[in-house]
């Protein structure tokens, strides 16, 4: 069971029975929160930037596609179900 730990009152509240996390972001989100991340490092220089740095921008512009990538395949799945070869 899931346990949410309020700090203000010190004390653990147990969520009641049947609850159900619903998660409002969309795939939609997803996708613009990865682009505005793209957009944001696209117009550092690199050539003054630390290697560290770097890799950081790397991995934001990977992990960023990333997300975008499974988004889509996600709103596709949602779009075009899979067609049943048993009938």
């Amino acid at each position: 069971m899931l346990k949410i730990k309020d700090k203000s009152l010190k004390q653990e509240d147990e969520l009641p029975e049947g609850f159900e996390y619903i998660d409002a972001t969309s795939c939609y989100d997803y996708i613009a929160a990865a682009h505005y991340a793209i957009a944001s490092i696209e117009g550092i220089d690199e050539e003054m930037l630390e290697r560290k740095e770097k890799s950081k921008i790397k991995l934001i512009r990977s992990r960023s596609i990333a997300i975008i990538y499974s988004a889509i395949l996600e709103l596709y799945d949602e779009r075009f179900p899979p067609i049943d070869e048993t009938i």
